[in-house]
């Protein structure tokens, strides 16, 4: 829960809002996030992410992938973010439970 947020993009002139959520991936604020919860940001609207301890802050647009709704974002205003660890997925097989840990 640390590293999930929520995020709001607010409307533009040529977009509606939109709510999701995605997770720190990276220190410096980095957001890992859909492209669809983010495109309205490409079009001029603001963006605002909410930790699960109530903090609120501005995020960026970084870069976003359309073909495979992807997106990263930035809150550089957020204070050591808990960042989700990433693992290698090289030892799976396909249908195995997977549980996230956070560091």
């Amino acid at each position: 829960m640390p590293s999930v947020v929520t995020i709001e993009v607010g409307r533009s002139a040529a977009t509606a809002p939109s709510t999701g959520s995605g997770e720190f991936y990276q220190t410096g604020g980095y957001i890992l996030t859909n492209n669809h919860v983010v495109a309205g940001a490409a079009r001029g609207a603001s963006i605002e992410v909410m930790l699960s301890d109530g903090q609120q802050a501005p995020a960026t647009l970084v870069g976003r992938d359309p073909l495979t709704d992807l997106a990263v974002i930035k809150a550089p205003e957020v204070q050591s973010p808990r960042v989700i660890a990433l693992r290698s997925s090289a030892g799976l097989q396909v249908g195995q439970p997977m549980v996230g840990w956070w560091s």
